[in-house]
């Protein structure tokens, strides 16, 4: 089951998650935990970045307390976790600092080339 928050889906269960990967091209996802102060913070700008993202990217936000177990799985060991997934397959980890809408869209578009 998902959700949708503006262009971003929220994804309910490992399983949607999965199904999510699957589906599209290229799927940005945010692992998070609700009480985490930088996954608040962090929540606006990857809203934002849901309008600014390049074509093919799907954006999606997986909380890691539903499931830790798929967020282990897909190599998240700590909160907030930006992965990109291509065809399911994990590509690349965001870990820059710069979390503003700009630098990620830059990133995005560098993985894609």
């Amino acid at each position: 089951m998902l959700a949708v928050l503006s262009h971003v889906l929220n994804m309910q269960s490992a399983a949607g998650l999965e199904e999510a990967l699957q589906a599209n091209r290229y799927t940005f996802v945010k692992f998070y935990l609700a009480h985490c102060k930088h996954c608040q913070q962090l929540s606006p700008r990857f809203y934002d970045l849901s309008d600014a993202a390049p074509a093919g990217v799907a954006l999606a936000q997986f909380n890691c307390a539903l499931d830790r177990v798929t967020c282990d799985t897909h190599g998240v060991d700590g909160v907030p976790g930006l992965v990109l997934f291509r065809g399911g397959q994990r590509v690349a980890e965001y870990d820059s600092l710069w979390r503003d809408v700009k630098p990620m869209r830059r990133w995005l578009e560098e993985q894609m080339e």
